[in-house]
């Protein structure tokens, strides 16, 4: 099926209608006619795949990986193309979902379009098929999940991850193929790196009987930990370290191997120095969804008072080490769910939310109506939620900064940050 293609839209897949329908198509740029392969039919809509571009737009490029559908599926256009796009579908979004006005968008971001991956993520096939601990058949393989599906296709070491992360994911392939681990006792393993180019690696596998091989560490692996199971993961071996250390705004971060920390560092710090200038002078900030403190901690000679909010016993563990070797006297945390923790927001509180893609919970939009902080600074790795958290709060607050954060380069994921002053201060 022919199509002409109309626009981007947010997810990252592209727009079109024909005879009544709608289209959601992988792989179209705006202006472009292209062949479809439908993957999916609902009611009054299609999803597809492009197969053939029949006019091409000026804007697209080459990819660089042969498997960037499955990682990064806007490797087909300029990066110029690619941030105007998440500016437009930024802008919409917020009027679409949020029902409000946006301030005019700007996006920030670095010279980096691969390799800036601090976290790579990876499961496993096997060539020549499967096989047990006892004997092993072909070579096994890193691969990823084809989008929207739970086939797994093989891959080699993903161009996003940053260069230390490519190397020690070489290593950890070669250890794994010479230890004659079976497919079948391995699930998925993560690697965390540092910008000192330091790695360190979450093994996960499917039983504990797993025989491997003492792993010789090095400096392109300084730590691997085998965990069994996913969701609970019980800790089987561990070599070298567990942790790693980040340095953000001169002041060094510890986080953990399974401990959430941001992906893209230099953007990152970008996105903390613009929230230093809407914490200056304050009397107390609370920051929710704290993770290891790299917000809050960086900017902590900015104001008088801050407490953390953190409901990962990892990541508190962390954030109380980081106030304690960082020697901040006027930071502390405050473990638990953002929740259930709503009782310390007062009228004179200026709060920072970095909350997951769900966004902001109920029990927090109803406290911040009621209590009204002088202040909301609002980092979201999801438009979509914030868009419907700052809807809710626009009539008793005003935007006073905006600006989006070119976080995953070559992907439709886009990062907003919106300052909100309550009105009649």
């Amino acid at each position: 099926m022919q199509l002409k293609i109309e626009k981007l839209i947010f997810g990252g897949q592209a727009l079109a209608r024909k005879d009544g329908q709608v289209f959601f198509v992988w792989g179209g740029l705006p202006g472009e006619l292209v062949e479809v392969e439908i993957t999916k039919k609902g009611k009054g809509f299609c999803e597809g795949v492009v197969k053939t571009v029949v006019e091409k737009s000026p804007e697209r490029i080459e990819p660089v990986e042969k498997h960037f559908a499955l990682c990064s599926p806007w490797q087909n256009m300029s990066s110029t193309a690619e941030n105007k796009y998440k500016v437009e579908i930024a802008q919409e979004t917020y009027r679409r979902l949020g029902k409000f006005e946006p301030p005019k968008l700007e996006i920030a971001h670095d010279e980096r379009e691969l390799g800036y991956r601090n976290k790579m993520e990876y499961n496993f096939v096997q060539e020549g098929g499967p096989s047990t601990s006892s004997g092993q058949v072909g070579r096994i393989r890193y691969a990823l999940f084809e989008r929207r599906s739970h086939n797994l296709k093989a891959i080699d070491v993903c161009e996003l991850g940053e260069a230390n992360i490519s190397r020690a994911a070489s290593a950890l392939f070669d250890w794994l193929n010479q230890s004659k681990v079976g497919i079948t006792d391995l699930h998925k393993v993560i690697f965390r790196g540092n910008r000192k180019g330091e790695v360190v690696a979450a093994l996960f596998v499917r039983s504990d009987k797993v025989k491997l091989p003492a792993l010789k560490l090095d400096d392109k692996l300084v730590g691997l930990s085998v965990y069994l199971g996913e969701d609970m993961p019980l800790l089987l071996k561990s070599y070298g370290q567990d942790y790693l250390v980040e340095e953000i705004n001169g002041v060094p971060l510890r986080f953990g191997l399974l401990s959430f920390f941001q992906i893209n560092v230099p953007i990152f710090k970008m996105a903390v120095s613009d929230m230093a200038e809407w914490v200056k002078g304050e009397p107390e900030v609370l920051d929710f969804f704290a993770g290891v403190g790299a917000i809050s901690l960086p900017l902590n000679k900015k104001f008088d008072q801050g407490v953390l909010v953190e409901s990962n016993a990892d990541a508190s563990a962390d954030v109380a080490e980081n106030i304690e070797k960082n020697k901040i006297a006027n930071c502390r945390i405050e473990s638990g769910d953002a929740d259930m923790n709503v009782d310390i927001l007062t009228i004179d509180s200026t709060v920072i939310f970095d909350p997951p893609r769900a966004g902001l919970g109920q029990a927090i939009i109803e406290r911040i109506l009621v209590v009204k902080p002088k202040k909301v600074i609002y980092l979201s790795c999801d438009l979509a939620t914030q868009a419907r958290d700052l809807g809710k709060l626009i009539g008793d607050y005003e935007i006073k900064f905006a600006k989006l954060y070119n976080f995953f380069p070559r992907t439709p994921h886009i990062e907003g940050l919106m300052v909100l002053e309550r009105r009649g201060k």
